[in-house]
């Protein structure tokens, strides 16, 4: 699956030289993709796309490489050694440097936390129920039908609404506190009022103190996407 790295014709013709590979192109089947292609050594920074995160929340991603490794594997009709293009390698340094500070994530803790998310089978939501206030989709953020697709792969499940049922472990997110100061407060006053509606709490635990219920800003979600931790 190609993230923010355009699918050229030329990319084309490298995956079918490649021996049982196949392009994973719409985000609904990120859950499929056993390789992301995020990055190149000319590229100045990776994008944080719908895709990425997905593939990132999925257990099935083993790899996450430089376009060059389709480029070379193509030319060589054959799967080249993903471990020369992964993002620790020395020609994707600049790259790499850029796209930690600019989305806060550290690529070799990322690694590391995938792996030990796919030896234990799990993921960054496995068992928790998220709700989205209203305006936070969509709104400099992924659309539904990408939001779906991240929190599925990651192992979580999203709620329609707060008080429906109760869950185990719930994950609230809002909008951003500084650039909506607003609907922030407004999104918050929401959520003190109904998430103990939608929470299970064990006796003599108050709602502020619930280890197994967050609440996160759009940021805080999508930083929690890229370092597969909460």
């Amino acid at each position: 699956m190609f993230a923010g790295i355009e699918l050229t014709d030329q990319l084309k013709v490298a995956v079918r030289k490649i021996p049982n590979a196949e392009i994973v192109v719409n985000v609904k089947d990120a859950s499929k993709a056993t390789h992301v292609i995020a990055a190149s050594k000319d590229l100045e920074k990776m994008k944080r796309t719908a895709k990425l995160m997905a593939a990132l929340c999925s257990s099935k991603c083993k790899y996450v490489l430089g376009v060059e490794w389709v480029e070379d594997s193509g030319k060589n009709s054959r799967r080249m050694d993903e471990s020369n293009y992964t993002l620790d390698n020395k020609k994707y340094d600049k790259i790499r440097a850029a796209s930690e500070e600019l989305y806060q994530f550290e690529y070799n803790t990322l690694t590391n936390v995938r792996k030990g998310n796919a030896s234990n089978g799990t993921s960054v939501f496995t068992d928790y129920h998220i709700y989205f206030c209203d305006g936070v989709i969509g709104n400099k953020f992924p659309k539904l039908n990408e939001v779906r697709q991240i929190v599925s792969c990651g192992q979580g499940k999203i709620l329609s609404s707060l008080g429906t049922m109760k869950v185990d472990n719930l994950i609230v997110v809002t909008s951003d506190e500084d650039e909506e100061k607003g609907r922030f407060e407004a999104q918050k006053e929401y959520v003190r009022n109904n998430a103990d509606k939608s929470i299970r709490l064990e006796r003599g635990v108050k709602l502020d103190d619930a280890e197994n219920f967050l609440i996160l800003t759009n940021k805080e979600f999508l930083m929690a996407c890229m370092t597969q931790e909460l």
